[in-house]
């Protein structure tokens, strides 16, 4: 029989809700009413090639492609009116550069004003069309090639297995 809520330690509680949490999300941030981190905790290093004592105080939109600051204003703005977000898609980039597409999800904390917890994950690269060139209309044999490969590159990238 498993062990009662009431039976667990307060350690194992808090490394049951850590598990849930990562089980759902790669990245875990919380932002203050400024939009700065205030934690971070992990894969930064695999997914954006950053620790987190570097990120600690600055924007999170400095994180974001300059293009997708304003995703990610927004999605605050929207945390503060509606207490939650769900599955915002914002790239990010990392320190090598590299372009980083991620689904975000958020909340307002239930313990303290002012404070703003956001899940983020990997978007799967069926989700990412447009980040790796997904075409509108009909191409050539060699457009259609050139595709293929950067598809199979992200997906390599991604530790995502696609068949083609």
């Amino acid at each position: 029989m498993a062990a009662e809520k009431s039976d667990l330690s307060l350690s194992q509680q808090r490394d049951r809700f850590v598990a849930f949490a990562f089980a759902a999300s790669d990245i875990l941030f919380e932002v203050n009413l400024d939009g700065n981190l205030t934690y971070a905790t992990g894969g930064l290093q695999s997914l954006l090639q950053q620790d987190e004592g570097a990120l600690l105080g600055s924007p999170l939109s400095a994180l974001a492609l300059e293009e997708d600051s304003i995703v990610i204003e927004e999605l605050l703005s929207r945390i503060a009116l509606t207490g939650r977000v769900r599955d915002v898609a914002v790239r990010l980039a990392g320190a090598s550069g590299a372009q980083v597409q991620v689904m975000v999800c958020g909340m307002k904390c239930p313990y303290e004003d002012g404070i703003v917890h956001l899940a983020v994950r990997r978007a799967p690269l069926s989700n990412a069309g447009a980040a790796v060139g997904a075409a509108d209309s009909p191409v050539s044999k060699e457009q259609f090639k050139e595709q293929v490969a950067h598809y199979a590159e992200a997906a390599r990238e991604a530790q995502e297995t696609k068949n083609l």
